[in-house]
């Protein structure tokens, strides 16, 4: 069985087979099946782990004796909303990757009235795999809440949304006294920046660029890397030009830091 806390994903292909090798074997258990589906989802095959998320809904259809995905998603909820340990965190996975993004309201509902730590955590998670932008305030305040798991889990789930209104809560969370929710800041503001680039949101990383004084010479030049990134992404050369100019200006040279995005743009 996995540990979702200490998960570690290796990528090698020897392990995705023998995850492979015992969702066939045991195609009735729905453990199995979603291991399965969960290390495709960590190892960056989304669509293939879609399909077994629905194969375990399926699966759960026919074993409560549900008349359809409507009826197992009101159960997942159920899950969300007073399960314990392991099912709540399967139940937030599926869900997550099975469900529309309409759902969003029902488990944000969810997440607010819960004292629970875990639930919550769960919760933000399952917001974040449904993409959905309606999620994003609640997401927002949970980055502020008591426990570190849950801004983390929040700071991931605004990176798979894509919001530009969370840049600058996410770049506060930088400074957070939690190891694990300040990475999961770098890792939300890193993807944002590579995977929802346009000068948008290169404006809005940029004016939290300016704002970052005084702060850590580390900090500073992670958002500008970010920075860069989004404006190299979004190909949009004046705003590349802008960029590197801002960057320049405020850092300086850096000891050539900056030297291999001013060739690649030349």
């Amino acid at each position: 069985r996995l540990d979702r806390d200490d998960f570690y994903v290796s990528g090698h292909e020897a392990a995705l087979e023998a995850f492979r090798a015992a969702s066939l074997l045991n195609k009735t258990d729905l453990e199995s099946l979603f291991d399965y589906a969960y290390f495709l989802d960590k190892t960056g095959r989304e669509e293939q782990a879609r399909e077994i998320y629905g194969q375990v809904a399926g699966l759960l259809t026919k074993r409560k004796g549900k008349k359809g995905i409507l009826e197992v998603q009101d159960l997942l909820l159920g899950i969300l909303r007073e399960g314990q340990g392991r099912a709540l965190w399967m139940a937030a996975w599926v869900l997550g990757r099975t469900a529309s993004a309409s759902m969003a309201g029902r488990i944000a509902g969810i997440l607010s009235a819960s004292d629970d730590a875990g639930r919550r955590l769960h919760c933000a998670t399952a917001l974040g795999l449904l993409a959905a932008e309606e999620a994003v305030p609640i997401l927002l305040d949970c980055l502020q809440d008591k426990t570190p798991k849950v801004r983390g889990s929040a700071a991931t789930a605004l990176g798979r949304i894509g919001a530009p209104s969370a840049v600058e809560p996410l770049s506060r969370l930088l400074r957070d006294s939690d190891q694990v929710s300040r990475r999961s800041a770098e890792l939300a503001l890193t993807r944002l920046a590579s995977e929802h680039p346009d000068p948008t949101l290169v404006q809005v990383i940029a004016g939290v660029f300016r704002d970052l004084v005084p702060a850590p010479s580390s900090l500073r030049v992670f958002i500008a890397r970010t920075l860069l990134l989004c404006a190299f992404r979004s190909n949009h050369l004046e705003t590349i030009r802008n960029s590197l100019e801002l960057v320049a200006s405020e850092l300086g040279d850096s000891g050539g830091m900056w030297a291999p995005y001013d060739t690649a743009l030349r």
